[in-house]
């Protein structure tokens, strides 16, 4: 039987403003054009986004909010950081966030560098920042020979130090997506990562043998360091020749998606 594969990629952010309070107010489109502050950006939500593309790594956190249609808006730069990767990205991926979620991006938003293959992994006991280019990252996943994950030495930076740190939780992770999705776009021979809402995603694999589909929650990440104990970060699981890239976080190997990795 021939396989179909199906793609749908959508970049989310978590909004939060008082409609009540901003009449007229809209959801701010993060890719339209931004012109200078025209009014105070105080208590405007903030916006994260980290990505390497081809050898060129960024991150962008700013606050940005439009009251939409002729009003005022306003753009206010945080921070800001490019690095050209010498030996290519780590992983090839775009990730966009909106409070609170941004606070992921903020810690490396001035050391774009950790995107690159190139770049070394901390120690524990190795000095660091919260705020400038020393993160305690990048961290990569071990694998097996055969690709699958072994482990990862996660970090975190306490007190300008480099410490051991718990893998991070994600909610219902490889659980079944919910029903509204599964119906929507599990279908014979679906195959790949599908957008779900904010940072998470959902994986799909149709299963040859029960005639049925498998699904998965997940999450979208930059880096190994964003996904749970025996996954990793995979830029790979979407169809050849797409050229809009992002990743998620999926068990070993990079590339492979399989029903056995989910839930029925």
């Amino acid at each position: 039987m021939r396989a179909a594969v199906l793609f749908m990629l959508v970049t989310s952010c978590t909004w939060q403003y008082d409609a009540n309070e901003l009449p007229d107010a809209a959801a701010p489109d993060a890719y339209q054009y931004m012109p200078p502050p025209q009014i105070s950006c105080a208590g405007a939500p903030e916006i994260g986004s980290a990505s390497c593309m081809t050898g060129s790594a960024s991150t962008n956190v700013y606050r940005y909010f439009s009251m939409g249609g002729t009003h005022s808006m306003c753009f206010e730069q945080l921070q800001k950081d490019s690095a050209q990767c010498s030996a290519g990205c780590a992983i090839e991926t775009s990730l966009m966030l909106g409070s609170p979620d941004v606070a992921e991006i903020e810690y490396f938003g001035s050391a774009a560098h950790v995107l690159c293959a190139e770049t070394p992994e901390p120690h524990i006991g190795d000095a660091c920042s919260t705020t400038g280019p020393a993160p305690c990252l990048p961290t990569r996943a071990q694998v097996a020979s055969d690709g699958t994950v072994t482990g990862q030495s996660y970090l975190a930076c306490v007190s300008g130090t480099c410490q051991a740190a718990a893998a991070p939780p994600v909610a219902n992770y490889l659980q079944a997506c919910d029903s509204q999705t599964l119906a929507t776009y599990g279908m014979e021979g679906v195959n790949g990562t599908i957008a779900y809402g904010g940072k998470i995603a959902c994986l799909l694999a149709w299963d040859e043998a029960s005639q049925s589909v498998k699904s998965g929650v997940t999450r979208w990440c930059v880096g190994d360091w964003q996904c749970p104990s025996g996954s990793l970060c995979d830029d790979e699981v979407f169809p050849a020749g797409n050229t809009m890239r992002a990743a998620v976080c999926k068990p070993g190997p990079r590339g492979v998606l399989t029903p056995a990795m989910l839930s029925p």
